[in-house]
Formats: structure tokens, C-alpha cells, sequence
């Protein structure tokens, strides 16, 4: 090993490669991109946490100026399914040895029974322009009926809890134990025990550039070209590939200056 001093890099500030062009406006972010005859998707959301959708009422919204499509969710799973109940597989060896039991509910790329949270998809509005989206978003109607929500999660595992996903009949998504050692013997020669309980406030990684995306297809070789604001580009493409019904080989994912991820962008979200 080189002597610190002698390093050109360890416990150095270094420029980055692209510093100078982000920092002199010459980034391109999801937002900058711009292809020719480009339509842009809004989506209407919920605003009640844990409601029955009764119904969705488009009519007035596509007779809007300059919308192109628009769409339920009851529409959109008539032609595309909802996405994977597992996208991440976990380590055998780790499977084999911890015991665990975890339930992956299917997440539908638009709510079209019931909405469980608030701002969860229900419709989307495809339209010449932002603004024209926008607009045709506020003329949507929307009928949910209101249930219970469950925002504790000892509360939520009580008997008389409303269930988020009905056909678990359970709240309890995810659960495992992990031992090492005789943990009985050890906390019986202990000559004395320490319980608490912990509690950790919220938190959820803020970037500076929200989720977006871009798909153009090419009809003459039925491919798809997918940039969006990711960390995982192949992961994307995989599940883009499998929502689609093509060929890995015919979706191509690309990221541009991703603006902050932190994780938030690190796995696929409908």
C-alpha cells in the first residue's frame, strides 16, 4: 500500500466528471426531454385512504381539449395485468435458514376495486400537453365509498382491524425471526435483563427530481425505448419487458441525470 501522502485520490477532494456540466445547466433530466409528438400522462388520485371505488366517470374528461386517451382502472386491466406480486427474489440460502413468512400483495397499476392509500392511482389522462392533462384531470368524477383506515400497525393486527387487502384477511404482510446461538440458555445465566421498547419516527428520501418516465415505441420493430428517473435500470426493463408481453431484448431502458434517488428510485413503482 502507497503512503497517504503519496495516494492521488484517499482522503482527497476530487472534481467529479460531470460537475462542470451540471453545475453550468447542462444536465438533462426527465423533464428536458422532448420527442416529437409527445403525449403526457396526469393521474387522478385519491383522496381518501381506504374506500370501495363505486365508480370512475371519465365522459367529461375525454371530451376535453386536446386528450388523446383516458383510462380506469377497470380498463387498464383488461389489457395489462397487475404487477408481479414478487419482483425482488430472496436469497435461498437465507430463505433456507430464517424462518419467515412474507404475503407479496399484487399492487394494480390503477386502483379498480378499492383504493388503500391516499393519492393511489385511479385514472390516468393522456393528452397533447401537461396542461391540457391537468385540466381534463379536474373534470373526472369519482365515487369511492369511504372505509375505515388503518394507520397504526399494532392496531392494524387487532382481530377487529379492518383488512387492507381482503384476501389475506390479515394485515400482517411480512414477518421472520432470527436467532444465533442458545439464546434461553444465555438470558438464564444472565444475572440481569434489560426490555424495552422502541420507537422510530417516520421518514421517506426527498429528491429533487420526483419520478418520471418516458416510453416511445417503434412500430416497424415493435420495440420499446423506456428513460426514466431510476436507479435500476435492468430491473426496470425486466418488468417493463413482462408487462408488455416482449422480449427483454426489445425494451430498452435508458437513465439520464437521475436527480437523487436515495432508494426511493431503487425498485419498480406503479
Amino acid at each position: 500500500m502507497n503512503p497517504p501522502e503519496k495516494t492521488s485520490f484517499v482522503g482527497r477532494s476530487l472534481p467529479r466528471r460531470e460537475d462542470h456540466r451540471l453545475l453550468t445547466g447542462r444536465g438533462q433530466f426527465i423533464a428536458d426531454l422532448d420527442l416529437p409528438h409527445m403525449l403526457h400522462a396526469v393521474f387522478v388520485r385519491s383522496p381518501l385512504a381506504h374506500a370501495r371505488i363505486r365508480a370512475v366517470d371519465l365522459s367529461r374528461a375525454a371530451c376535453a381539449p386536446g386528450v388523446a386517451c383516458v383510462m380506469s382502472g377497470a380498463d387498464l386491466l383488461q389489457l395489462l395485468p397487475p404487477v408481479p406480486d414478487t419482483q425482488l427474489a430472496l436469497p435461498s440460502k437465507w430463505t433456507a435458514i430464517v424462518q419467515h413468512k412474507f404475503i407479496n400483495p399484487q399492487q394494480p397499476l390503477l386502483a379498480h376495486d378499492k383504493v388503500r392509500h391516499v393519492g393511489e392511482a385511479v385514472a390516468v389522462i393522456v393528452a397533447e400537453s401537461r396542461h391540457a392533462a391537468e385540466d381534463a384531470a379536474q373534470l373526472v368524477g369519482l365515487d369511492l365509498d369511504p372505509l375505515p383506515a388503518v394507520v397504526d400497525p399494532e392496531q392494524a393486527l387487532r382481530a377487529e382491524a379492518p383488512i387492507v387487502h381482503d384476501r389475506f384477511h390479515t394485515n400482517l404482510i411480512g414477518a421472520f425471526t432470527i436467532g444465533k446461538g442458545d439464546i434461553e440458555a444465555t438470558l438464564a445465566r444472565s444475572p440481569h435483563r434489560l426490555q424495552r421498547r422502541f420507537y422510530h419516527h417516520r421518514y421517506a428520501a426527498a429528491p429533487m427530481e420526483c419520478r418520471g418516465v418516458v416510453g416511445a415505441h417503434d412500430p416497424r420493430t415493435d420495440s420499446v425505448t423506456i428513460w426514466s428517473a431510476t436507479q435500476v435500470v435492468h430491473w426496470v426493463r425486466r418488468e417493463a419487458a413482462a408487462v408488455l408481453r416482449l422480449p427483454e431484448a426489445r425494451v430498452r431502458c435508458v437513465a439520464l441525470d437521475v436527480g437523487g434517488g436515495f432508494g426511493l428510485k431503487g425498485h419498480v413503482y406503479p
